[in-house]
């Protein structure tokens, strides 16, 4: 394979790797159920190990150092922040997390997430 067909190839795969993240992140917007309106203290407290209050303070503090959406179907700060505490509560590595009605994100974007918010 000479270098041109390998330059083609990896431009095709970054294309579809960002075709998917955009329609993942179309989903994820829609999907995402606000874990302070839908949860009680009881259950976001087993969810995410963090009282409301005291979540609503690790967003407070972080969202200085975070870099605001750019677009308007990209993840708010608070949606980073809570998937990031998710994936610090959960006690496994990022597997339930794609699954969770309030974090519904793929693997690759909570690596991305969790770096982000770290």
């Amino acid at each position: 394979m000479d270098d041109l067909d390998l330059y083609v190839q990896l431009n095709g795969v970054e294309l579809l790797e960002q075709i998917e993240e955009d329609v993942e992140i179309v989903l994820q917007r829609s999907d995402f159920i606000d874990p302070f309106e839908n949860l009680s203290d009881r259950q976001f407290i087993t969810l995410y190990r963090l009282s409301k209050d005291l979540a609503r303070k690790v967003i407070n503090m972080v969202t200085p150092y975070m870099k605001a959406p750019s677009r308007s179907s990209a993840l708010t700060i608070q949606q980073k922040v809570m998937t990031a505490l998710r994936f610090f509560a959960s006690g496994s590595y990022q597997m339930d997390i794609g699954v969770s009605q309030y974090a519904s994100v793929s693997q690759p974007s909570v690596s991305r997430i969790v770096e982000e918010v770290t």
